[in-house]
């Protein structure tokens, strides 16, 4: 399977913005079907991204699980120091407000909100991870 950019956008899951993943340079040698994404999109109503998987399966993560979840150092922390969730898991205004999203190599997506935080990479293990884990929200 061939995978590196989001190409187009198209209209999908009950009428939410979907963008398909689609050929390009980099190149997928031996696809895992359960963390191996089909297509990204997002359901501003809903407010979740929606994620479908090789294998078929569907899931569907709230913004605000995405956000607290954010890997970078500065949301979860680094070198023993706390992230800015730890400190406060209260969210602010615009922190879980989708602005884009972007495929980031054959491993992950970069999340970009409102607030203009973008600096969290989300592996497409840690997307399996919270889409299967849906409570606390």
């Amino acid at each position: 399977m061939v995978v590196s950019r989001i190409r187009s956008i198209v209209f999908g899951w009950e009428g939410a913005t979907t963008m398909e993943l689609v050929a390009g340079k980099a190149h997928i040698d031996e696809p895992i079907e359960g963390t191996t994404p089909r297509r990204f999109g997002y359901d501003e109503a809903a407010r979740s991204l929606l994620v479908e998987w090789l294998d078929g399966q569907a899931q569907a993560i709230p913004f605000a699980r995405l956000r607290r979840s954010c890997p970078c150092a500065v949301c979860s922390g680094e070198l023993g120091r706390p992230g800015r969730f730890q400190v406060d898991p209260n969210l602010r205004p615009g922190e879980d407000e989708l602005s884009d999203i972007q495929l980031v190599g054959n491993y992950g997506l970069k999340v970009i909100w409102a607030d203009g935080h973008d600096t969290g990479i989300y592996r497409f293990e840690l997307l399996q991870h919270l889409g299967e884990n849906g409570d606390g929200d």
